[in-house]
Order: C-alpha cells, then structure tokens, then sequence
C-alpha cells in the first residue's frame, strides 16, 4: 500500500499482541529498511577480520543478533534492497537456511514479514514476490466523514497518546504456531482432497491465471493448499473436534485465495468471478447433502 497507511505499525501490533519482545533477545526479533546501498552485512554481520581462524574461517560481528539468528523476521521496503541482498533472500525464506561462504546453515526463522509501498514488477523480483504466501493490501481512507472519523479516533491516541504497557494477548503465539504447523506436516492424510474440492481449486487457478490475477505457481498452489489446512484445523481444534480423521474444506478457506494470494486485483471483474464460482460451489454442495 501507499506511505502513511500504518503497513508497518500493524505489522509491529501483531508482535506486541504475540508476545514477541521486539526490544529483548527473549522472541529473537530483527528489523531493518532496505535500500539500494543496504550491505549484506547489516542484515548478516560483518565479518571481523581480527578473529580469523587457524583454519581461514571468518566469523561475524554480532550474529547472535542479526537476521539469520531471528524467530521473526520484519523487513521494510522489501524490493528496495540490492541483488544481493535480494538473492540471499531466496533461500532464507524457502529453505530457512543461511549459506555463509559456501556453507550451509539453518535458520530458526518462524515469520518474516516485509512492507512495501510499491509491487515488483522487473522479472528478477518475481522469485521473491512469489515466495510471500500471503499478501494484506492496505489503502487510505475514502473521502467519507464516517470513515474519517473512524480512522482519526482510532489513529490519533496511537500516534499522539502515550501507549499502554499491557501485557500480550497470546504470549505463547509463537509456540502454538509452531505446533500447529507440525500437526499438518506430521498427519499428511489430513489433505485428502474429493473431488468436488479439487474441481473448484482447479476452477479458482484457471480464473486467477485467465483475468491475470496471479500465474499461480506450482509453489503457490502448494502454499494455498497448506494455508487452508492450517486455517481449517486452528477452526477445529478450537472447536474440540478431536473425532475427524480428514479435514472436509469449506468455503471460509476457499475465500483465503482471493483475499490472500493473488498478484493484483486491478482486474475486479475477475475477483468477482473468483467470489461467484465459491459461492456456486457451496449451494451445490448444500444442496446435494
């Protein structure tokens, strides 16, 4: 979204809400804006050419604090940074690892956020658009009074009050996140797709790729799979359904692609067509139960 929309500062609630020190080591957070003349080394450590081993080996300043040391990740004007930055980028978010001089590292990396004012569109950033799973579009306010007022009562005490020091809302949101992804990778037979639900999957990728809302990579299509699991067990666990065996889609996680996943929505006649089709498939599927 455009400067001044708050990107950053929903970004920096959530963390306080996940009881994610951003100050302390105790959630291991790290932030940094990029640039054009942004270094590897501000993200990574520089090295210290004092403590050079025996053995050649380089060792960097403070890397215990830098990114590659992070639970989470914030990183502001994303598609700023130079190539190089950009390429390490790669593997840090699909792989969580760090390759440091030819070596391979893993990373304890949970979330990485990013910001930007402007979408990519050079070829050489595709690689890292694709890899965000999830996309939250923000705006400024329309020239409504009741909206106005709405956002100036809201956004006034934040910006000019003193902030409460309250204590987080899900303290252990980090933990449980973790857990709950492990139940998804770990019970593979959750994902047991009939066929209505691959048909309208099939239905929404053709829509998307037709109106170019999105090419939908293979990754993505992976990636949008995995995310309306999550969705639907967080739903089911809560509920205390513990009898399930399969985890039956509905339209809630179908919802999440054009809500979440797409490259645009300047085309609105498509996300229309994308909201339609979902809707057609729930009342047929109401109506043969």
């Amino acid at each position: 979204g455009p400067p001044g929309t708050a990107k950053s500062m929903l970004i920096k609630t959530f963390c306080e809400l996940g009881g994610v020190d951003r100050e302390g080591s105790a959630s291991r957070y790290f932030e940094y804006l990029l640039t054009p003349f942004t270094e590897p080394g501000e993200l990574f450590g520089f090295y210290d050419p004092s403590k050079l081993t025996n053995e050649g080996r380089l060792e960097r300043i403070h890397a215990d604090s830098m990114m590659q040391s992070a639970h989470v990740v914030f990183l502001d004007e994303v598609f700023k940074g130079s190539s190089a930055i950009l390429n390490a980028l790669l593997s840090f978010m699909n792989e969580r690892a760090f390759y440091d001089r030819g070596r391979r590292h893993s990373v304890p990396l949970q979330c990485l956020f990013a910001a930007t004012n402007e979408l990519p569109d050079s070829d050489e950033l595709q690689a890292i658009w694709d890899r965000f799973t999830l996309r939250c579009r923000v705006d400024n306010v329309a020239a409504d009074r009741g909206l106005i007022q709405d956002m100036l009562t809201k956004a006034w005490p934040l910006t000019y009050g003193a902030r409460p020091d309250e204590a987080s809302s899900s303290p252990r949101l980090l933990e449980e996140l973790q857990a709950l992804r492990e139940t998804i990778r770990g019970a593979t037979g959750l994902f047991d797709p009939e066929p209505q639900t691959l048909g309208i999957v099939t239905q929404l990728v053709e829509l998307a790729r037709t109106h170019g809302l999105s090419q939908v990579s293979n990754r993505r299509m992976v990636k949008f799979v995995y995310v309306m699991l999550v969705h639907r067990v967080y739903d089911w666990v809560r509920a205390g359904d513990t009898r399930a065996s399969t985890i039956a889609l509905r339209p809630e996680e179908l919802r999440l692609l054009p809500k979440y996943f797409l490259d645009q929505e300047t085309h609105e006649e498509g996300v229309r067509q994308l909201h339609a089709a979902i809707v057609d498939w729930h009342a047929e599927r109401t109506a043969v139960a």
